[in-house]
């Protein structure tokens, strides 16, 4: 093996070795931008090194020194898997930020069964219009 190929080989096991200790902090803040980028696929697999990491959330976590985030990667990991169509990982991670509870309970809705994931259904929904009512499936078939 020449010495190029071999320093080569060495720089990528330590750049492995580096990405893969990365602290659950910094897996978390890649995860939430990587899903606000609509990186999918790469924010689901940061997210999930997160919690690989640090399975419990919680308010205030200590990251360094006096730096203390809110840690909550159950339910963006939720919301992500929603958006790729993966709703029985969705269903999973969604109950499990409501049994660590300190998710805002607001956006702690169960996805719906039969929802395209492209339709961003995870996202809220303005209400009508004052004096109008919703239309409904049942209605709108009329």
């Amino acid at each position: 093996m020449s010495r190029l190929a071999a320093l080569f080989l060495a720089g990528l096991l330590t750049a492995g070795a580096a990405f893969a200790q990365s602290t659950f902090y910094e897996a978390y803040a890649l995860g939430l931008e990587q899903a606000r980028s609509g990186q999918l696929e790469a924010a689901r697999e940061s997210l999930r090194q997160a919690i690989e990491l640090r399975a419990e959330a919680g308010k205030r976590i200590r990251t360094y020194g006096l730096n203390f985030i809110d840690y909550e990667p159950y339910l963006p990991l939720a919301e992500v898997e929603l958006e790729l169509g993966r709703l029985d990982d969705a269903e999973a991670h969604l109950a499990e930020s409501k049994r660590q509870g300190v998710a805002d309970a607001s956006r702690l809705a169960p996805p719906a069964r039969g929802v395209s994931p492209t339709t961003n259904s995870w996202k809220k929904v303005p209400a009508s219009p004052p004096g109008r009512r919703p239309i409904r499936a049942s209605s709108a078939a009329m």
